[in-house]
This record gives C-alpha cells, sequence and structure tokens, in this order.
C-alpha cells in the first residue's frame, strides 16, 4: 500500500486539510483518503480528486451497487487481465497517457505500473494542470 507521506506529497496540494488516512486502493490506483471528517477519491487517471462522503457515510457507499460498480471498475479489470494476463500483486492497471490528456480508454493506453511511480507522477501532472481550461497547451515537468 502506498503511504500517506506520498499522497499527501503527490496530492496534498488538492485537499484543504491534511491527508490523515488511506481508507482503500483499488486495481488502478484509485484511492480513498480520509482529510478530516470526509473521504475523497483520487483518480489518477483522470489527474483528478473528488469528494466522497463524510467518514459515517462510508459503509452506506459501500453498500451502494453504483458505488461499487464505479470503485471495483470490475468492466475494465476483466478485458485488460485477458489481454496483458494477471495483474502482479505489487502493481496497478494504469493508464500510459492520461485520460484528461487524451489517453484513450484503450488497451494499447493501459499498463501495468508501480502504484509508488504511477501516483506520484499524476499527482505532479494533476497539480500542474488542475486550473487550467481544456485545451491548453502545456509543457509538464515531473520529477
Amino acid at each position: 500500500m502506498i503511504s500517506i507521506e506520498e499522497i499527501q506529497n503527490a496530492w496534498g496540494w488538492g485537499f484543504k486539510n491534511k491527508i490523515q488516512e488511506v481508507v482503500k486502493m483499488n486495481t488502478f490506483g484509485n484511492i480513498l483518503v480520509r482529510s478530516e471528517n470526509e473521504i475523497y477519491r483520487i483518480l489518477p487517471e483522470d489527474c483528478s480528486i473528488e469528494y466522497v462522503c463524510t467518514v459515517d457515510e462510508l459503509d452506506s457507499c459501500f453498500a451502494n451497487e453504483e458505488f461499487v460498480d464505479s470503485w471495483e471498475m470490475k468492466n475494465w479489470e476483466i478485458p485488460i487481465t485477458e489481454i496483458l494476463g494477471d495483474l502482479p500483486k505489487d502493481r496497478v492497471i494504469a493508464f500510459k497517457i492520461p485520460r484528461v490528456l487524451g489517453g484513450q480508454d484503450e488497451i494499447t493506453n493501459i499498463y501495468y505500473a508501480n502504484p509508488h511511480d504511477y501516483i506520484g507522477g499524476m499527482g505532479q501532472v494533476a497539480s500542474q494542470i488542475h486550473d487550467l481550461p481544456d485545451g491548453t497547451n502545456i509543457e509538464l515537468k515531473v520529477d
């Protein structure tokens, strides 16, 4: 599992309060984190952060079939593993080019990534583009 410090370093810019807990991570490197009394979802493939619910509402979210389907992304995972093989335990399913930068939802844009590198790198990208209007020309800087 990726550490709170790694997530805070890569994605902390997007939170008004410090990230206090890594709640869960799915096979695509999406991470549920707690900041104060709120749960957020980090979506590296979209270079975005979404508010999910309060801490007290999290169990209700996982009782909701629509939320679970979105979280588990099973409609994606099965075809990917059929083509790329079983997902190694120390990897996440990742997009080579993030969808927000024009990456396609195609198997040619998918690979198995080290979660530390992927989540960290996408956090750096997201921090540089989150306030830009669509269509803006960009030059990314990744450490």
